[in-house]
């Protein structure tokens, strides 16, 4: 079934999500607090079967085959992040970060052609302390029609939160130029979250662009068109409020372009959105589909999309009214209108999505799945068909840890596809492989019906605070376990997440007005060096402890990103309060559940010293 997408003017009446944002355990606190700024995933439970003529898949992404995935790494050195692959006329390009000191990043560039495959030599697009790494915020190549190479570039601006999105140009792959910003301003906000794609006339770049939030206005999702020589034209507003931190995405189909990107309602519903080319130039922003996440924080979790004529596929990630999800709708009509979504993994996914057609009419979407319990986290490939008809889910790589680390991607190399990933290490490295895509199983059994939803797993009420460290920006490691016995406030942010500027107040204040009785400690999951975190932390006036996890070994214990969520914790360690995003409520909720913690551990003391006291 199909229907006409929600029109962005409709939006005031948006709802809030029911399920996930805070929980509190409403017995009295004990001894200390810790307040810990993280995410969550959630359990699954079993769907409903379909009436249909085909035999339900399981909603339980439960992965029951193999693939050959013959590695093919790139050319990149140890610690690298962000390989970013794109199919052109020659075969593959990519782009990836490697660092070259704690300060300096560079951006790579390389080619995969030939029989059998092979890459070129590495050649360095950029290289400069304005380089950013960030693994879920990258550089895209793309090759034009007449031979040149371009790729963006995501640049450090004058303050430490600022960013643009440069373009870099080349004609042989080898000698690059950085031909400077895509954005004609010149405003010391974010930009980033590009995209760089072939819209069937021509390249043309997306990016997130912030100069709005100057005078206190949102994120805006903004077009130019790239001439021959790499200058750019036509530039646009696609949508003038959209999500701050999420990638986005563009293709071409038989009508013109199509974008889909993370919207951001007046409400803080933060669901997918697209916009395509029509007669008159640009469609309304509408709705791919009404999922109802809310969430005044980063989801860092943004859509794909590949077009195949008229047909379109979109993936994403949701953590909606029906739990946490990776979804695909179809178009037939060049984006204008999408059948319901088919639930490609809903068992607490981490999400990171791709999609692409493959040649039986049928899509593949590969994305980062939930890590079991001590292991690791999952690249999961699933074939689906525009008739809601689904495959066999196949574990085909491993990240190496239980965070969610990178995007993973796709890239068609002529019969073959290529598939990217992140490796946590260590070494931290980039990977590569290539696979027949129609050895993942071919989609046979029905979609089943959406489960009922879940409740967030990770640290339920009462699980103890994890024993995991954290690196002080003064070198030394702090462990967040050793922090048991002292109330104590622990936040995860990162420099790019506005929501969590909003906290920034709120914790200083806590910090000075319990100077001995509570310690409040910010950990930054920014990929740069801790010397940029320290500059952050003075820019923004942070007057509490920070420390730095670019590893994301700290964050993966708690299920950050998306960021921020409250997690706060008693003298013994366990967990009472849960939050997750920031805004109003967690401003309102947080002074309170600190006093609480610390009247508890009062008593707690005293509890204590009478005990002590009867046995004299």
């Amino acid at each position: 079934m199909s229907y006409s997408p929600t029109r962005k003017p409709s939006r005031a009446v948006e709802g809030e999500l029911h399920h996930g944002f805070g929980v509190n355990r409403s017995s009295r606190l004990v001894a200390a607090l810790v307040f810990v700024v993280a995410f969550s995933g959630c359990d699954d439970e079993p769907s409903e079967e379909e009436s249909s003529g085909h035999e339900p898949a399981s909603s339980v992404a439960a992965p029951t085959t193999t693939i050959t995935l013959r590695s093919i790494d790139p050319p990149a050195a140890n610690g690298a992040i962000a390989l970013s692959p794109a199919s052109s006329g020659e075969g593959v390009i990519a782009t990836w970060i490697e660092p070259v000191s704690e300060e300096v990043h560079r951006v790579r560039f390389a080619r995969l052609r030939g029989s059998p495959p092979r890459w070129s030599a590495a050649a360095t697009v950029v290289e400069s302390e304005r380089v950013l790494p960030n693994s879920v915020d990258f550089p895209i190549p793309a090759r034009a029609a007449d031979g040149n190479y371009y790729a963006t570039l995501l640049m450090r601006g004058q303050s430490r939160h600022a960013s643009h999105v440069h373009l870099a140009r080349s004609s042989d792959g080898t000698t690059w130029r950085d031909l400077g910003p895509v954005h004609e301003d010149r405003s010391d906000t974010e930009h980033g979250h590009a995209s760089l794609f072939d819209d069937g006339t021509s390249l043309r770049a997306l990016w997130l662009d912030g100069r709005a939030s100057v005078g206190g206005g949102p994120m805006a999702i903004r077009t130019a068109v790239l001439g021959s020589n790499g200058a750019l034209s036509a530039r646009e507003i696609l949508d003038p409020r959209v999500c701050d931190c999420c990638q986005t995405a563009g293709t071409s189909t038989a009508d013109g372009a199509f974008v889909a990107y993370r919207d951001r309602g007046v409400t803080e519903v933060r669901d997918i959105a697209a916009v395509h080319r029509v007669a008159r130039g640009w469609s309304e922003p509408a709705t791919v589909h009404d999922d109802g996440w809310t969430i005044r924080g980063c989801p860092v979790n943004g859509p794909q999309a590949d077009a195949r004529g008229r047909a379109v596929a979109v993936a994403w990630f949701t953590d909606g009214e029906a739990g946490p999800r990776v979804r695909v709708a179809f178009s037939e009509d060049g984006g204008a209108r999408f059948g319901e979504p088919v639930d490609v993994d809903a068992a607490a996914p981490a999400g990171r999505v791709d999609v692409a057609w493959v040649d039986d009419g049928s899509v593949l979407v590969a994305w980062l799945g939930a890590a079991e319990t001590g292991g690791a986290v999952q690249v999961r490939l699933r074939r689906v068909s525009p008739d809601r008809r689904v495959g066999s889910v196949v574990d085909a790589a491993s990240v190496g840890g239980e965070r969610a680390l990178g995007v993973p991607r796709l890239a068609r190399f002529g019969g073959e596809m290529l598939l990217a990933w992140a490796e946590a290490g260590p070494p931290r490295r980039v990977r590569a492989g290539l696979f027949d895509p129609t050895t993942v199983p071919v989609p046979t059994g029905a979609a089943p019906a959406a489960p009922a939803p879940v409740r967030p797993r990770g640290l339920a009420l009462d699980t103890p605070l994890p024993d995991v460290e954290v690196a002080g920006l003064d070198g030394e490691a702090l462990d967040l376990g050793g922090l048991r016995g002292t109330p104590t406030v622990v936040s995860f942010f990162a420099s790019w997440c506005e929501p969590c500027r909003d906290e920034f107040p709120l914790l200083s204040r806590l910090a000075a007005e319990h100077p001995e009785a509570l310690r409040v400690v910010g950990v930054s999951i920014d990929e740069g060096p801790a010397s940029g975190v320290a500059a952050f932390a003075r820019e923004h006036g942070l007057r509490y402890t920070v420390a730095h996890d670019p590893d994301g070994a700290a964050a993966g214990s708690f299920g950050v990103p998306p960021i921020p969520a409250t997690f706060v914790f008693d003298a013994a360690g366990e967990l009472v309060y849960a939050r997750r995003g920031g805004g109003t409520e967690l401003l309102e909720e947080l002074p309170g559940a600190v006093e609480s913690a610390l009247e508890s551990a009062s008593e707690h003391a005293d509890g204590e010293h009478h005990g002590h006291g009867h046995g004299h």
